[in-house]
This record gives structure tokens, C-alpha cells and sequence, in this order.
């Protein structure tokens, strides 16, 4: 029975030590990559969290004048902040800025990625932005909307939950991070996780208070990394509290080049 117990044992020792490294893709920028991404009207970030340095990335609407709307954008795993140049370059709307968010060992952010830590990546990239912008992040709110991708997703939900944002969008999320660890090393090895982002509780807390503001899901058919079904749960529990655009044929890193358009309509249609 020992000998039989012997690899389940290392099993779980090397799922409690090494499950940062299986979870999260830290990408960082190649030299040259920052003066070669970097969109126009792009002002750099910097700002300090319990992880050290971390970096983000405000994009100035195309207009002259105040931002009538500020999207905050969040990548998906092993992506970092300005992979979204062409998204906000070609974005239709030319009164629209965007906040672009890196995570805790992403892009040029000092520290290691977790849940807690990348929420407080985000809060403080918008406090950042906020006294750039000389506004408080109470009155930034009021025109501030939220877009994730995958892990982005969850990192998106976690800002709105905290924050009075007018609209969220979210394209090819998870419910939790636990049921993706389900998937990949079954029951009840998932329970290991430490941390778990939880879509599901905090679309909840979301759209339950009072002033809840739109949700979108956007979601391919042929993902091949979070299933489409995850995506029709969550849809199906928000019930009329969201809307929810199945794209056929997109898999997971293909979805924004095939539904770019739907997901800047779903944008534009929940701004007005």
C-alpha cells in the first residue's frame, strides 16, 4: 500500500508546489517591443504594489477632448497588455480611450501572478490612471467599462465587482478556475488550487446590486480551451441579466479575429 501510495504523494506535492508554473504564462516584453506596440496618444503607468514596479498602459481617445468612455483591458494568459494595439487602434469609436492592464509578472510588472494579486494589479493601475487624468476613481467610474479575454475575464470580474462600472464584456470565460483544474487533473486533485477566480460569484454579486450594469459574454463554439458550455452556463444563470453572442466557428485565440466586429458592436450597443 505505500508503494502504491508513493506516486499519488508526489503527485500532490508537485500540484501544491509547481501549480503557479501549470496555471499562468507570464509573458514578458522582448526588447524593442515596447517602442514597436506601443499604440499612439499611449501614456505609460507606473505605479507600485506589495509585488514591486508594475505597468500599465492609458490610450487617449483619437478625438480631441475628455474620454466620453474608458474600457479597461485585460489579456488572456500568456498575452500581455499591448497585444490589444490593433484592437484599440482600429477600434470605430473615436471618443473612446482605453486602459491596458498587464498582471503581476506579465509585460513589464515586477512580482508573480495569483488572483488577489492580480486584483490588486488592477486597482491600482486605475488609481494610477486616475490621478493621471486628475479625477477621482469614484467619478472615473461613472464612464469606466470592463473587457476581458479567458483569464482576462476573470480578472475583469473581479474589478467590476469591486468597482461601479457601467458595463462589462466578457469573451471566452471560465465559470472557475477550479472547474478548469477539474478538467486537467480530475477530482480530487482540483481541491489543491489555492486560488480560484470564481466567475460565477462575482457576475452574481454584479448584477444583483442595485445600478447593475450590462453584461455581455461573447463565446466561440469550436474553443478549445474553455468549453462553450462554460460560457452558456454562466449566460444561463444571469438569465435577462445578460446577453449572449455564441460565434460559430471561432476557437479560443481565433475568436477576435473572426467576431471582432460582434464584440465591438456588443461595446458600442452597451455604451449608449
Amino acid at each position: 500500500m505505500i508503494i502504491l501510495a508513493i506516486p499519488f504523494v508526489i503527485l500532490v506535492v508537485a500540484l501544491l508546489v509547481f501549480q503557479d508554473a501549470l496555471i499562468y504564462m507570464p509573458r514578458q516584453y522582448a526588447t524593442g517591443d515596447l517602442a514597436q506596440h506601443v499604440p499612439p496618444r499611449t501614456t505609460t503607468l507606473e505605479y507600485q504594489t506589495d509585488q514591486g514596479e508594475q505597468t500599465a498602459f492609458y490610450v487617449a481617445p483619437k478625438a480631441d477632448g475628455e474620454a466620453e468612455w474608458i474600457w479597461l483591458l485585460f489579456c488572456g494568459n500568456a498575452s500581455v497588455a499591448l497585444d490589444w494595439k490593433d484592437f484599440v487602434e482600429t477600434y470605430p469609436d473615436q471618443h473612446t480611450a482605453f486602459l491596458l492592464v498587464d498582471y503581476p509578472g506579465y509585460g513589464r510588472c515586477a512580482g508573480a501572478p495569483s488572483p488577489a494579486r492580480i486584483q490588486a494589479g488592477s486597482e491600482a493601475a486605475f488609481v494610477a490612471l486616475a490621478a493621471t487624468l486628475g479625477q477621482s476613481v469614484e467619478e472615473l467610474e461613472k464612464r469606466t467599462a470592463v473587457l476581458g479575454h479567458s483569464l482576462g475575464a476573470a480578472a475583469a470580474c473581479q474589478f467590476a465587482a469591486r468597482h461601479a462600472v457601467t458595463r462589462v464584456v466578457l469573451v471566452s470565460p471560465f465559470t472557475e478556475l477550479r472547474a478548469m483544474a477539474r478538467r486537467s487533473v480530475g477530482w480530487p486533485l482540483c481541491w489543491l488550487l489555492r486560488g480560484n477566480f470564481d466567475n460565477r460569484a462575482r457576475l452574481a454579486e454584479i448584477t444583483t446590486r442595485a445600478a447593475a450594469p450590462p453584461v455581455v459574454i461573447v463565446h466561440g463554439d469550436e474553443d478549445e480551451v474553455i468549453p462553450v458550455a462554460m460560457g452558456r452556463t454562466l449566460a444561463a444563470e444571469l438569465g435577462n441579466r445578460c446577453r449572449y453572442l455564441e460565434i460559430a466557428g471561432a476557437d479560443h485565440n481565433g475568436i477576435f479575429g473572426i467576431a471582432e466586429a460582434q464584440i465591438w458592436s456588443a461595446m458600442q450597443a452597451v455604451s449608449r
